[in-house]
Order: structure tokens, then C-alpha cells, then sequence
């Protein structure tokens, strides 16, 4: 799923359209004030956080149920996947929308694409709708959701393209493949650079949410 350009246009959008209405100000208002903006604030955060984890798990489950009974289990790659790539290359890439990206293949083994597919597509859910959060406590709701959707569509679409730009947005980096060059083994981004890059991006908007959020002003407010 997360190697194709198109799928990771299409979760990120999804998921920014499940949580359009995040987070409701107009019902957690008298709330708002009555436990502190902290306490709500960290409590938005949680949301989103098990949010963004019950689709990734979704996800996962409605990729395997369909497979159970013909699936082999196993750390290896399907024999047929990798015999088709050495026997017969022109027709793997003829065909490459129903197979993995060959230096997926190469370079790595299935648990570990598949736990870092997992991860980085949560951190990029994450950055969306903590963007969306931003912009509520900025109030720049529609001016943050626009640039959200905006970010998410220009970033899966910058993998189309080579160049070093297409790391500067958050969902490039969910496409495992890209960081490896299949023929000259060539690594284009490190993988563990990808964790830091997007957690630190997680970070650091928390941290400007927190830090705006404390400068609102709310009428009635005792804290």
C-alpha cells in the first residue's frame, strides 16, 4: 500500500476528511475552561493520537484478511515476486502497480518495511492533524486546512519527481523505496534520518500549540 504514490495521497486525505471536524470548540468550550487549556489541549493530542493509530491498524487488518488463505508467513519475500524481478525484469516493471518496488526487495526484509510503513505513515497522520489543531488554536482553522490538504497532495505528488525537494514534505518519506537506489545500491535518504525528521515535526508543532495556547484568552476563564 505505501508503495504507491496514488495510496499515499489517498490515506492522508481520507484521514484529514474523518477528523474535519476535529477538534469541536463550540461543545468542549465550558469545558475548556472549567479543567484548564492544558488538560484540553493534552486530551486533543490523545485523540488524535488513537485516531491516527485505529486507521493505521484498519489499514493493516483490511490488507491481510483478504490474503489469510493463500499468504505465506514468513520474513522472506514471495518467491514468485523475486523470481519474476530476476527472471523476467521487463515484465516486473511493465507490471509494477501489482508489485513492490524492487529496491524494497533489495534492500529490505518484510517486518521491517512493514513496521516502518506503519510508523511513518502514523507520524505523517500525526503532523496532519496536529497541523489542524494549530490552526483551531491560532484560530486559522480554514487558512491551516487548506494548507494541510494542500501539503499532503503536492507532497505525494512530488514523488513523481527525482530531486532532493521531495524530502522536504512529510509524506515522501512514507515511500520506503525511495530511499534506496535498486541498481547502485545507492542509499538516497537514510531511513532513521526519516524517524527524526517527522518526530521532530511532531514535536515541535505540540510544542507551538502548547505555547499559543497559553496566550488565548478565554472569556470566563480562572486559569
Amino acid at each position: 500500500m505505501y508503495t504507491r504514490s496514488v495510496n499515499i495521497i489517498l490515506i492522508p486525505l481520507i484521514f484529514i476528511v474523518l477528523i474535519s471536524g476535529f477538534p469541536n470548540c463550540k461543545t468542549d468550550y465550558f469545558r475548556m475552561i472549567r479543567i484548564s487549556k492544558r488538560s484540553w489541549l493534552i486530551g486533543e493530542i490523545a485523540f488524535l493520537f488513537l485516531m491516527s493509530f485505529a486507521m493505521m491498524i484498519v489499514l493493516l487488518i483490511g490488507t491481510i484478511l483478504p490474503i489469510l488463505d493463500i499468504a505465506n508467513f514468513s520474513n522472506e519475500w514471495s518467491g514468485f515476486m523475486t523470481g519474476l524481478r530476476d527472471g523476467f525484469p521487463q515484465v516486473y516493471l511493465h507490471n509494477i502497480r501489482f508489485t513492490l518496488d524492487a529496491s524494497v526487495i533489495i534492500h529490505f526484509v518484510p517486518i521491517s518495511a512493514i513496521v516502518y510503513s506503519f510508523l511513518i505513515m502514523w507520524l505523517n497522520l500525526m503532523i496532519y492533524g496536529l497541523l489542524i489543531l494549530l490552526g483551531t488554536v491560532t484560530s486559522k482553522r480554514i487558512t491551516f486546512l487548506a494548507s494541510t490538504l494542500s501539503l499532503a497532495f503536492i507532497g505525494g505528488c512530488s514523488t513523481f519527481f527525482g530531486g532532493g525537494v521531495k524530502w522536504l514534505f512529510p509524506i515522501a518519506h512514507t515511500q520506503l523505496g525511495m530511499h534506496c537506489n535498486s541498481i547502485f545500491s545507492k542509499t538516497n535518504f537514510p531511513v532513521f534520518m526519516s524517524y527524526i525528521y517527522l518526530a521532530a515535526a511532531v514535536a515541535v508543532i505540540i510544542v507551538l500549540c502548547g505555547q499559543i495556547i497559553k496566550k488565548t484568552n478565554f472569556v470566563g476563564e480562572n486559569q
